[in-house]
């Protein structure tokens, strides 16, 4: 595959590079964070159309116009506010203090002079932040226009710089916007003094920034989901379509949250803890409410008072906030905002102690087993009631193949006719995305050989495969499709989970995931560790991704995988009834 001669690896580093040189400035050299040449073809055209949407902004800078000084005292404001709110949730009692020298001590021992400075750093940093407050105020209403400007300088130059803008030192502009400047900080620390005194409700009194505090609304193509938008085409390359358009819908519930014309530059943290703590109020599968799903985001809330459907979890809380995080650092990098609005600290933090998949029991397996589906039905809509109608499609196999295997619903649903091959006399699974561009994996670790366990033999697996093969079919259970978001575990994952609700077995830590616990509880009960069977569950099978396809593995591979597999036996659960007939 031929690379464009603007991307290649430079000396001593084994990623691809790519090399810009735009007019006027020197040439740069942007890593593609990639090894992969193929990779590295995909994202240069993002990086590359970055790039130069930087150099247009910087190059094409516009002149400050009259808002603008407003809406910079407000951010200075702001920022300074923002700022002030983090130093208080950091702040240290005494009583912390204590405990931290104790652990400090335990550690370095009570002579460590690094030790010991580190935590009078630590120690005296309230100290030096109000001292340094006290020097800005003596400086700001000292009467002296150059002492006055010397808390503001750093900051002046910052808030022009974001704006493209170059405003010459001395001039009447440059001037209004030191003034600014001044105002917003003035308003800070007075606010910043309220506080101190347990006094949080103070607003800003200056008419500037008053005049600024509600922000007017952003220009046509200048709003959130326009940027997003920009965002998207910028690394398309590097996120599925199903990713993109899932996180795409989480970033308008945020612009619907905060107002879809607010300025981008006007974003804070604080919005986005508020937008946080309002999706505990969240309904699960909104959208696919008939009654909210036409509705924006705080209308969703506020229906949902009413309707009292069940709201989304913690987990589900971090995704939303994991899916606006790539854009809020995109935003930072590109100086559309002025500080970070996403913090590791704004993840609710998970009890990791509360198993997220409970294993089948030994009584929960023997009543799905034992169940109509099973044992006979009355039809092939009716599966969960007993009769004497036989399904012997996905919805028989599939259960079967994952208690057997510790396979994902998904590996199973997609694999092909041709990923069951006989290898040294072993029948296997080839789980990979090898032969169809809808299958997936949840990571490249997961590509595998998985050996066809005897039962499964014993059960007929073969017979159907065979039958299948006969009968042309390039899927092993040609009945599933993918789902809206192309996922083949998707129509599989609701059956089996409404099924188990109809036989009286499902529970919220029990879905089709519980056979990998389970596959993997009896593989310990015979004696193996994690780290002996972990690559049989697809936690990383380099032998396989580094040999290729089917018959590469050596014999005494597969022998040690057919070990590993017939390992796990169920002595408690009696399949005969399920052989079939001769």
């Amino acid at each position: 595959m031929a690379l464009a001669t603007n991307i290649v690896k430079r000396p001593g580093s084994s990623s691809y590079y790519l090399r810009v040189k735009f007019p006027g400035e020197a040439q740069r050299w942007v890593s593609l964070r990639t090894a992969s040449p193929t990779e590295a073809k995909l994202r240069a055209p993002g990086v590359l159309q970055q790039l130069q949407d930087e150099h247009h902004a910087h190059k094409h800078g516009r002149e400050l116009v009259e808002s603008d000084i407003g809406a910079i005292a407000f951010q200075h404001y702001s920022n300074l506010i923002e700022k002030d709110e983090r130093f208080r949730e950091g702040h240290l009692t005494n009583a912390d203090l204590d405990e931290l020298w104790r652990l400090i001590e335990a550690e370095f021992g009570e002579n460590d002079i690094g030790a010991y400075r580190i935590f009078e750093r630590i120690r005296d940093h309230a100290a030096r932040v109000r001292k340094a407050r006290a020097q800005s105020r003596a400086a700001l209403t000292s009467g002296k226009p150059e002492l006055a400007q010397k808390p503001v300088a750093k900051s002046v130059a910052k808030y022009l710089a974001e704006r493209h803008t170059t405003v010459t030192p001395g001039t009447r502009l440059h001037a209004k916007v030191v003034n600014a400047v001044q105002r917003g900080e003035m308003e800070a620390l007075k606010r910043m003094a309220e506080r101190d005194a347990m006094d949080w409700t103070g607003t800003p009194a200056d008419p500037l920034v008053k005049r600024a505090e509600k922000p007017k609304a952003a220009l046509p193509g200048s709003r959130i989901m326009d940027h997003y938008d920009r965002f998207l085409k910028q690394r398309a390359s590097d996120i599925s379509p199903d990713t993109i358009s899932q996180n795409r819908g989480v970033v308008q519930l945020f612009a619907e949250f905060v107002g879809e014309d607010l300025p981008v530059d006007q974003l804070r943290r604080k919005h986005v803890a508020e937008w946080r703590d309002q999706l505990y109020l969240m309904p699960k599968m909104a959208k696919q409410v008939t009654a909210l799903k036409n509705l924006k985001f705080k209308q969703v809330i506020a229906a949902n008072q009413k309707l009292g459907r069940p709201t989304i979890d913690p987990k589900t809380i971090n995704r939303y906030l994991s899916a606006l995080s790539p854009f809020a650092k995109w935003l930072a990098a590109n100086d559309m905002i002025g500080n970070p609005i996403m913090v590791d600290d704004m993840f609710i933090k998970l009890d990791r102690t509360k198993p997220k998949r409970a294993p089948f029991s030994d009584e929960q397996l023997k009543a799905l087993f034992d169940s109509p589906l099973f044992r006979g039905c009355l039809s092939n809509t009716a599966e969960h009631k007993p009769g004497n109608f036989t399904i012997r499609d996905w919805r028989y196999w599939l259960p079967l193949v994952a208690l057997f295997s510790g396979m994902r619903l998904g590996e199973i649903a997609q694999l092909l006719v041709e990923d069951v091959q006989e290898m040294h006399g072993t029948w296997v699974m080839h789980v990979t995305t090898d032969g169809d561009d809808e299958k997936k994996l949840k990571t490249v670790g997961s590509e595998r050989i998985v050996p066809v366990h005897s039962e499964l033999i014993t059960l007929g697996f073969l017979d159907y495969y065979t039958a299948r093969k006969e009968a042309g079919s390039k899927r092993l259970f040609p009945e599933i499709k993918p789902d809206s978001r192309g996922f083949m575990s998707g129509v599989p994952s609701k059956f089996l989970n409404t099924y188990l609700a109809r036989i009286g077995v499902k529970t919220k830590t029990l879905a089709m995931h519980s056979f990998r616990h389970l596959f993997a509880d009896r593989l310990r009960s015979a004696g193996y560790l994690d780290g002996d069977f972990g690559f049989i569950l697809g936690h990383g099978d380099r032998l396989v991704r580094t040999t290729g396809r089917y018959g590469a593995l050596p014999q005494g591979t597969v022998e040690h995988r057919k070990k590993l597999v017939e390992a796990v036996t169920f002595t408690d659960l009696d399949l005969k009834a399920l052989y079939p007939a001769g």
